[in-house]
């Protein structure tokens, strides 16, 4: 049986998803994403990928330590989704 990361991650939109992400990981007892493996850092895999650097900062992950709990996912939005009508 897969475990809960494996079937789905929770994704939020957020003004600064790097501060978000930091809050949650500690809140939750969850720890940034690492970096893929082969990058010390996640600016120097972005760097890599040709990411532009005004884009580096746009999204950012948290996991469970444990692998057990959803991956949470924070990605920048430019506008704010207070009382956004979804019907």
């Amino acid at each position: 049986m897969p475990i809960a990361s494996e079937i789905f991650n929770l994704t939020f939109d957020a003004a600064d998803p790097r501060r978000l992400a930091e809050f949650w990981a500690l809140a939750l007892g969850y720890q940034l994403e690492p970096p893929p493996e082969g990058f010390v850092t996640w600016d120097e895999a972005l760097a890599a990928w040709n990411v532009p650097e005004d884009q580096w900062d746009s999204a950012s992950a948290i996991i469970d330590p444990g692998g057990v709990l959803p991956r949470i996912f924070f990605q920048r939005v430019p506008e704010s989704t207070c009382c956004q009508d979804t019907t």
